[in-house]
């Protein structure tokens, strides 16, 4: 597949094959809840074991990421449209991600993206093949993110995802690996953005606030918009006949480029709340299953010796 770099992000397990090479990335998923509240972890040095199995809260999502925060990694939230593990109403409190697995085989979570975009998030999108049979192949090389950078090494990659210095690709089923139409240039004048391709799309769909479209585009390679304050961010997604897609990151129209957005703060006593129900319908759990193990014990018995007496 000719990947500058490559991931192998096992369930709670970091891989260090390779882990000597220049550009070689450490990576792992984070969750093992039952709605599928994941995320990837790039750059961490350690895998974080903290989770809440049941029906996440808002409270519970944050203490979660918190925990994942390391100065030089990236948190990325995983198909957030997938068993709903993140809904639209999550980001407007949420913080301390950098990106948003958008692009998956499974899903396509762009209502999520949105929704956290125009709370004025700056989340980045990023898309892989979240390939759990290597057999199968049937989703392997389906989904990609390019990275623009100077030199192919673990700090610049890490760094270009952050700053959002990157765009993710669906890569169509009859697409040659070696002609992928890529992002020229992403320019801005004032209010002014100028997206040049490498091939012409078929169609350029800019889209904005709340997921609204601003216009669209056909048979363009090279494409003018203008970015007002209503729309306060502004994305745009180019699609090629052979079902290749590329979803751009960004750009933001903001007055305060520092803006501190709030917080979810950590519900102390809700937290405990959670833990204890967890532990004691774990426990009850566990006493039923005894209970049952018991019973059949004892009915296997009974019904030999009935067997035997007669």
């Amino acid at each position: 597949m000719k990947y500058g770099v490559h991931c192998v992000s096992n369930y709670q397990n970091i891989d260090t094959t390779g882990s000597f090479e220049k550009n070689y990335i450490s990576a792992y998923e984070h969750g093992f809840n039952i709605n599928k509240t994941h995320q990837l972890v790039l750059g961490s040095k350690k895998v974080q074991w903290l989770d809440y199995l049941f029906p996440q809260t808002i409270h519970n999502k944050q203490d979660v990421l918190n925990h994942l925060k390391e100065a030089q990694s990236v948190t990325i939230l995983n198909h957030p449209e997938l068993r709903k593990g993140y809904v639209d109403s999550d980001f407007q409190s949420l913080s301390g991600y950098d990106c948003m697995e958008v692009l998956n085989p499974s899903v396509i979570s762009t209502s999520q993206w949105d929704a956290d975009l125009s709370a004025g998030k700056k989340t980045f999108v990023v898309g892989n093949d979240d390939l759990h049979n290597v057999i199968k192949k049937d989703r392997l090389g389906k989904m990609c993110t390019f990275v623009n950078v100077r030199e192919n090494s673990k700090d610049l990659v890490l760094q270009a995802l952050k700053s959002g210095n990157s765009y993710g690709v669906v890569i169509g089923d009859n697409q040659n690996v070696d002609s992928i139409p890529y992002l020229k240039s992403l320019t801005i004048s004032t209010d002014i953005i100028t997206i040049e391709l490498s091939q012409p799309a078929r169609e350029i769909v800019i889209t904005g606030q709340n997921g609204k479209v601003i216009q669209s585009f056909n048979n363009l390679q090279k494409v003018n918009f203008v970015l007002n304050k209503n729309y306060h961010y502004a994305r745009a997604t180019c699609t090629y006949d052979n079902g290749t897609k590329l979803y751009l990151n960004p750009v933001f129209y903001t007055e305060d480029p520092d803006l501190t957005l709030s917080k979810v703060p950590e519900n102390i006593l809700e937290t405990m709340l959670f833990r204890a129900l967890g532990v004691i319908i774990l426990f009850t759990w566990l006493f039923l299953v005894g209970k049952v193990v018991q019973w059949n014990n004892t009915n296997r018995h009974s019904r030999q010796w009935v067997y035997f007496k007669l």
